[in-house]
């Protein structure tokens, strides 16, 4: 059969196109993506190790009110609203806290330099503190040595106090501060008491440090250091003064204004002198003040009344109403205190 020859170029010329530029694409159609396996998905869903771990460290902490509820009765759980979940605390505490740590706090500072120790002082002010205020700014922690603490006030300071408006502190003594710590905790019955009565909470070596800054100007009424320490520690342990006032008449209670002069009269029925307060804000209760005289008995002082100067201080400090903030809940469990690098 006869092929014209123009015919043969044209197959040929479509033959060399095809071979250079290949096949037009088709459309491509929709398709859907692969199912991913079970395992996988499964894989995928699955929260990771560390979302455990954070959601396990997630401990509620329910306000004294919720804690009652709850165990009063019983409810379907549902998610709260906002409304229900923006519950006033007035702990440092968010609505959970993380389970105990330990963290590294700083040491109070010691004196210096030193100044010459007066001959003779006037009165002891004893002092205490409410650590719903002390706390209320930060979180308190405590010592190895302190495993909890119970509601109530704690040991502030015992300090050695001219009539004249004179700062009396930071005297030379015999004894340096690393001493008077290592006598303190070789003493067991000493170093339970501070672990119960006088502990770090902010800042370490408090006991020290208050040593060092009053006890070393009382070396003239107490033989030793420990002698010092003792008897402010006994003072404490005399009057339970929160003890009191929530079986008083008042049944007192954390977050209720009273009135400051109901307050005194029922302290100074069991001190037999004069209280007076310190506050933070005009109306939260920080500290409780006795004077005692430590003369001639010095480990056996005997409470008087304060010179006029410390009235007017609570005058200035405290209003007409005060109240105390809720104590710090997470000090009186165990299982919720975070624990600092303190030795005492």
């Amino acid at each position: 059969m006869f092929i014209p020859k123009y015919n043969i170029m044209i197959y040929l010329l479509m033959i060399t196109l095809s071979v250079c530029f290949g096949q037009p694409e088709k459309p491509k159609t929709p398709t859907t993506e692969p199912k991913k396996s079970i395992k996988r998905k499964l894989e995928e869903e699955k929260p990771s190790t560390s979302q455990q771990a954070a959601k396990k460290l997630l401990v509620d902490y329910p306000s004294s009110d919720e804690s009652d509820a709850s165990s009063s009765t019983t409810s379907t759980p549902s998610r709260k609203s906002s409304e229900e979940r923006n519950i006033q605390v007035t702990s440092p505490l968010p609505s959970y806290i993380v389970r105990p740590f330990t963290v590294a706090i700083s040491h109070y500072r010691m004196c210096f330099p030193k100044r010459k120790k007066i001959e003779r002082f006037h009165y002891m002010l004893f002092s205490q503190y409410w650590l719903g205020e002390v706390c209320s700014g930060l979180i308190c922690t405590l010592s190895h040595r302190t495993d909890k603490i119970e509601e109530g006030f704690f040991l502030h300071g015992y300090w050695p106090q001219i009539r004249k408006r004179v700062d009396y502190y930071c005297c030379e003594n015999d004894y340096i501060v690393t001493e008077v710590e290592r006598m303190m905790l070789d003493d067991k019955e000493l170093e339970r008491d501070i672990a119960k009565y006088w502990m770090s909470l902010d800042a370490c070596r408090l006991v020290g440090y208050q040593w060092d800054k009053h006890g070393s100007c009382t070396s003239n009424i107490y033989k030793t250091p420990l002698d010092y320490l003792r008897t402010a520690i006994n003072l404490r342990k005399k009057v339970d003064i929160w003890k009191v006032l929530q079986e008083s008449y008042l049944k007192v209670k954390t977050n209720t204004l009273y009135f400051l002069e109901e307050l005194k009269s029922i302290m100074e029925r069991v001190y037999g002198t004069s209280v007076y307060f310190v506050c933070k804000n005009g109306n939260s209760v920080y500290d409780l003040r006795i004077c005692y005289y430590p003369f001639p008995d010095a480990q056996n002082p005997q409470p008087m009344r304060c010179p006029q100067r410390i009235k007017m201080y609570e005058t200035r400090k405290c209003n007409e109403k005060v109240m105390f903030k809720e104590f710090p809940y997470y000090l009186t469990k165990k299982e919720l205190v975070t624990r600092n690098n303190c030795l005492y």
